[in-house]
């Protein structure tokens, strides 16, 4: 939930994937302005956080 800004997901999944990116970066994303996430952005997002916790896992595994 972001305090003070309201946004509009295009759809279920795609609320879900945000929020599933959301609890990856944990603080990472700023939606600040943010009013509407289609479904697209929402995936892209999601994919780009799952590649960031796999990179991270892979380096501190180093």
């Amino acid at each position: 939930m972001i305090i003070g800004s309201d946004v509009i997901y295009q759809s279920a999944q795609a609320a879900e994937d945000m929020f599933q990116a959301m609890e990856i970066l944990q603080g990472k994303i700023n939606l600040t302005g943010l009013h509407y996430i289609d479904d697209e952005t929402a995936a892209i997002n999601l994919e780009m956080a799952l590649l960031w916790k796999s990179i991270n896992m892979e380096i501190s595994r180093q």
